[in-house]
């Protein structure tokens, strides 16, 4: 009783039947959990250099959900937004755009995050290039040329595809919302659709700015980053309202593979345990009471902090 007391009046999103259920959108992954600061830049992501492994495994699938969307003979632009920070835009945005990268599709992810770019946690390959960043491009004082690295630079190690490629800032811009004209987005993308067959925007997180809002015209396709057992009904209802219902589905980010298991919601995460030989390294074990516990009382603890 006291379990299913605390379920009816959990308002977190925690699997695919809820989002289907209460806002009618798809779920088209669900990205295991990492840990903190498992992925801390680029070419850290386990999609490049793990390809076996349960996460890129999901990652590729997500690619494949994302390519059935695109036009035939078209560049596809893909925006990647969120409720709020924390919730894993960012490593969602350069996940997917070096699943596509693995799936033969060219791929760049374009941080429009101006307030906390990806390039202050992350390395991406071509700021190891040069100085010029995306701010000075949307100042007008770059061209796209220098944004992106030489063509032998993203090729793959051997010689069959590509590196994805990140356009960025190297820290947070000083007056974004003077930066974030329409127009300059659009040349920007439009020069970038003559060299890339996907384009990946990482916005910003929709209910803090309405930067989120404004790049909705530049996309095809809009996914909305939530965190596992984290995001809430409200979040997600209130980001539907700010987005104009434009969200074509949902990618859970963190999840805890061997507690959704438990909980037996019924998906393909439940079985996943049964496929484990057919991934490298060490898929997440089920847990015994006691761990359970403890990872609800550290969990309990964040949120409350």
């Amino acid at each position: 009783l006291l379990i299913a007391a605390i379920e009816l009046t959990d308002n977190r999103i925690w699997n695919a039947d809820q989002a289907e259920r209460l806002f009618g959108l798809p779920t088209f992954a669900m990205l295991p959990d990492l840990g903190r600061g498992s992925i801390v830049t680029a070419d850290d992501n386990p999609v490049l250099h793990d390809p076996q492994s349960l996460f890129a495994e999901v990652a590729r699938g997500l690619a494949a959900e994302v390519a059935d969307l695109a036009r035939h003979g078209r560049t596809q632009t893909v925006l990647i937004t969120s409720p709020i920070m924390g919730d894993g835009k960012s490593t969602v945005a350069v996940t997917l755009a070096a699943a596509a990268a693995a799936l033969g599709r060219r791929s760049v992810v374009v941080d429009f995050d101006l307030r906390h770019p990806v390039g202050t946690v992350m390395d991406p390959l071509h700021m190891r290039m040069g100085d010029t960043d995306i701010v000075d491009y949307l100042a007008g004082s770059a061209d796209v040329a220098k944004l992106l690295p030489s063509p032998s630079a993203v090729a793959s190690d051997d010689g069959d595809g590509h590196q994805p490629v990140i356009i960025t800032a190297r820290e947070p811009a000083r007056n974004p919302a003077a930066l974030m004209r329409l127009g300059r987005v659009n040349r920007l993308l439009a020069e970038l659709h003559q060299q890339f067959d996907l384009i990946v925007i990482n916005a910003p997180a929709a209910l803090a700015t309405r930067d989120a809002r404004m790049l909705t015209e530049a996309a095809d396709n809009i996914l909305l980053v939530v965190r596992w057992g984290a995001t809430t009904v409200e979040q997600v209802r209130a980001t539907m309202q700010v987005l104009q219902e434009q969200v074509d589905g949902l990618v859970f980010n963190r999840v805890d593979y061997a507690e959704h298991a438990r909980r037996g919601y019924g998906d393909s995460v439940q079985f996943y345990m049964d496929s484990a030989g057919y991934y490298s390294g060490s898929v997440p074990p089920r847990q015994t009471i006691g761990e359970r516990l403890a990872k609800w009382w550290r969990r309990s603890a964040e949120r409350a902090a």
